[in-house]
């Protein structure tokens, strides 16, 4: 790991660097959360920790409840919401996102920048 990841997080590629296999079997607490496809820490995961021969997706997966910005431009127009997830959810998927005002649709998350 590169960088701490508390738990209930999840590590992605951007976080860990290729390391040489070791002989020991890693201790890293870890799951498969079947819902974001992708391992979530159970515990706090400290900087420099071996997570033994994993595949991690890049981009950082989006947990239930995390607070986000949606930006909606048509034309002249553009709507800016505060939203939450409903499930994870990674840049490129979809899924149902709560507003403020408990309004809930369904979008595809796309980060700032990706267009």
């Amino acid at each position: 790991m590169l960088q701490d990841v508390a738990a209930g997080d999840y590590p992605y590629r951007e976080l860990t660097a290729e390391a040489a296999c070791r002989s020991e079997e890693p201790l890293a607490p870890l799951h498969f959360d079947r819902r974001a496809r992708a391992p979530v820490a159970d515990a706090h995961l400290s900087s420099g920790t071996y997570l033994g021969r994993i595949a991690l997706k890049p981009g950082k997966v989006f947990s239930s409840g995390d607070v986000l910005q949606l930006r909606f431009n048509h034309g002249p127009v553009a709507i800016e919401r505060t939203v939450s997830p409903l499930s994870p959810v990674r840049a490129g998927q979809s899924t149902v996102f709560r507003s403020q005002d408990g309004e809930t649709f369904l979008a595809r998350l796309v980060l700032e920048g990706a267009l």
